[in-house]
């Protein structure tokens, strides 16, 4: 018998699910239709409920980004996703392509899409760590993050693995520009009132 100092240590870690599995956990009730949940690096966690103040700054980013969108793409919001196979998030909103709108079109890919956008009421920690990160790995050309209490937006352009090659911050007084929409821009003060 091998002496307990001869083993090798093993610390417990999470089984992780493949979008598929967390699909099919859903369709079998084991997830409640309402339930804020996203399945992050193949763990499903439950999210924050919205507050009025992401309610709110939520209502006025999708207003002027439908204005600046126009006929060239259309938002979605709340939508989840699917980054295969460990990732299926869901953004506060996207903005797909246009031609995603075509009956016959199959659901864009995360590296499609135009843009995710996170509203950071109470998760901007998450959003800027663990939430970048995802986007980042799948593909996702821009990633907004809407900071509620700092009144700033944070833009990630260009994933380059688990990062970004281009991060800055826009402050009111300034103006948005969607990088895969030249012309379709939002002026920051719009987004906090």
């Amino acid at each position: 018998m091998p002496s307990l100092s001869s083993q090798v240590a093993h610390e417990p870690a999470p089984y992780k699910l493949t979008v598929d599995a967390y699909h099919a956990l859903a369709k079998a009730g084991h997830l409640r239709e309402d339930a804020r949940v996203e399945l992050i690096d193949g763990v499903i966690l439950e999210m924050a409920p919205i507050g009025w103040p992401h309610g709110r700054i939520g209502g006025r980013v999708t207003r002027e980004l439908v204005r600046a969108v126009g006929e060239r793409g259309f938002v979605v919001p709340n939508d989840s996703l699917p980054m295969r196979p460990w990732d299926e998030p869901q953004p506060d909103l996207v903005v797909y392509p246009a031609s995603a709108l075509d009956e016959a079109s199959e659901r864009p890919q995360a590296p499609e899409v135009l843009l995710v956008v996170e509203v950071s009421e109470s998760s901007l920690t998450f959003d800027r760590g663990r939430k970048a990160t995802v986007y980042a790995r799948g593909g996702v050309r821009e990633y907004w993050i809407v900071d509620c209490a700092g009144r700033r937006v944070e833009i990630r352009r260009g994933p380059r693995g688990d990062g970004w090659a281009e991060t800055r911050v826009a402050r009111p007084g300034e103006t948005l520009e969607i990088g895969a929409l030249p012309g379709a821009t939002v002026d920051v003060d719009a987004l906090f009132g």
